[in-house]
């Protein structure tokens, strides 16, 4: 091969080197061919700068760009660029950020014919707006470098960015808004419904329920900017994260009362050990760095999920009754915070807006956990009424006893008191051939004469408060009066093989009684006048 042939085979791939070259520094230009949303997650370039830069007036020169590879957490302010082309008609565009909070954003937008700077952050322009919308000037068909100053000393994830129309972001932003109001109010609401229902009951489930749900609140409150206007707070790590920590307590100590998780049993020990670590871990947390109080939180967060599943598995082995919302609950919470820290290692991206995901998530979870609430309330009722009225039943005749006559005369007689009843009627009746019966032909049929004198009385009232209070005693409460056919009871009793059954009555008015006990009295007297005659 020839020494001429050498040189320009050299000169070739100098020449293709420096076009490639060329080709790389040139800035990657987005184009913005119509009026809509463009999201931007990876087409830019990230720098930190070194000397003295004022970001209010100016961007930084080449020589003081250190161009970076990832964000990293410990990266409290950098620089982002981009360059963009407008094709559209629409002259007035907005700049957004989601997926991160931000403490303050400079954005300056550069053409050739102007230079345009404007600022967001924690301030007001938007009422709860949890957005950080900045205006951009781009000029029809001309190229626009913005440079967008971003300080941002919490150390969250590497922002996501849009480009839209203001009118769009308007919309937008009210619609996010609105939602994050709703979702504010709900969780508030849900809190002070379980302090009405924890203060009667004294259930520590309600109490640490409502607690999670307050702290929720106020920490979605915080993160929209709406409670850093009223009370005039800055955007500072522990007003954004420390009520994360505490509601992450108050869910361990749901779980365990919720689930009834008790001494001695290791679980119980285990939850309320990792309530300790995270609460000493929001107070610790707060002498580290910045960035790292938030990493501490999604390592917190990952023990008190695990915990909260193990218990959830426990006693669904156990066959805890109320379980089925709280396991639904808890694990819509782990797969959704799986797949937010997936997405967050692979740079995916796909949730556009976590802070209002993550409020939506957790208004979710909590319904599901008012859920379970409610349904171990009725499952209880439901136990209790079982209970109440094996308690209040005359185990012979299955009809009420006397302690369930006590309770309906007394809500008769206050019927009467408020004007609800004007009158109320009773009826005595006293089977006076029971313990003949019961040495004649054996308590068997002693209990079947019951049955049937009870079968009696229901038929007649219409089945209808018919209760037996004592051994051969039977009392009915009626509204009006009732003609009690006692020879018809006699010849209902022979067809059924008893003869000669003798059963008193006596009869008695709410009226002319001056209060229920004498109501019972006149009637018992009344008895035994007539079994006397």
């Amino acid at each position: 091969m020839s020494n001429s042939l050498c040189r320009w085979l050299v000169f070739g791939w100098l020449w293709l080197l420096s076009c490639a070259a060329s080709a790389g520094s040139q800035p990657v230009v987005i184009e913005l061919s119509q009026g809509r949303e463009y999201f931007i997650a990876a087409l830019h370039e990230l720098y930190i700068t070194t000397g003295d830069i004022n970001p209010q007036m100016s961007v930084p020169e080449p020589s003081q760009r250190v161009p970076l590879d990832r964000l990293k957490s410990d990266v409290g302010s950098y620089w982002v660029h981009m360059t963009l082309l407008n094709r559209s008609s629409e002259r007035e565009w907005m700049l957004d950020v989601s997926n991160a909070v931000v403490q303050h954003l400079i954005v300056h937008s550069i053409s050739s014919s102007r230079h345009r700077i404007s600022e967001q952050g924690f301030v007001k322009t938007w009422p709860f707006d949890l957005r950080y919308g900045t205006e951009l000037a781009l000029t029809p068909n001309e190229i626009t470098e913005v440079w967008i100053h971003v300080q941002n000393p919490f150390g969250s994830s590497q922002p996501l960015f849009s480009v839209l129309p203001m009118e769009k972001y308007q919309q937008k932003s009210s619609s996010y808004s609105m939602h994050l109001l709703i979702a504010l109010g709900a969780l508030v609401i849900l809190a002070i419904y379980q302090i009405v229902i924890f203060v009667p009951t004294r259930d520590g489930a309600y109490g640490w329920s409502a607690l999670t749900h307050l702290a929720a609140a106020f920490a979605w409150a915080v993160q929209c900017k709406s409670l850093l206007y009223s009370v005039s707070l800055g955007a500072h790590w522990y007003s954004l994260y420390l009520p994360l920590f505490v509601a992450l307590a108050g869910l361990l100590q749901f779980g365990r009362h919720y689930l009834r998780v008790h001494y001695p049993h290791p679980l119980a020990y285990a939850l309320d050990a990792g309530t300790a670590i995270v609460l000493i871990c929001a107070v610790a947390g707060l002498l580290l760095p910045v960035h790292q109080y938030p990493w501490l939180l999604t390592k917190v967060a990952v023990l008190a999920l695990i915990l909260m599943v193990a218990a959830g598995i426990w006693r669904w082995r156990e066959r805890f009754a109320a379980i089925r919302y709280y396991q639904i609950g808890v694990s819509v919470l782990l797969v959704c915070y799986l797949f937010y820290l997936l997405d967050q290692a692979l740079k995916l991206y796909l949730v556009e807006n976590g802070i209002l995901a993550a409020a939506r998530l957790q208004l979710l979870v909590m319904i599901l956990f008012m859920l379970g609430l409610i349904d171990r309330m009725s499952l209880v009722q439901r136990e209790r009424s079982q209970q109440n009225t094996r308690t209040a039943t005359d185990p012979v005749t299955g009809l009420p006893n006397r302690t369930a006559f006590e309770r309906d005369v007394r809500a008769w007689e206050a019927y009467c008191n408020e004007g609800i009843l004007t009158d109320f009627y009773l009826s005595f009746f006293d089977v006076n051939s029971l313990q003949e019966t019961n040495k004649s032909k054996g308590h068997k049929e002693g209990d079947r004469l019951l049955v049937l004198v009870g079968k009696w009385l229901l038929q007649q009232s219409g089945n209808h408060n018919v209760y037996r209070i004592g051994g051969d005693e039977f009392l009915v409460l009626s509204q009006k009066t009732i003609h009690w056919d006692m020879a018809a009871l006699d010849r209902y009793l022979r067809q059924e093989g008893y003869r000669n059954i003798q059963v008193s009555i006596g009869s008695s008015c709410y009226s002319e009684s001056s209060c229920r006990s004498s109501l019972l009295k006149i009637a018992d007297e009344r008895l035994h006048k007539r079994a006397m005659e």
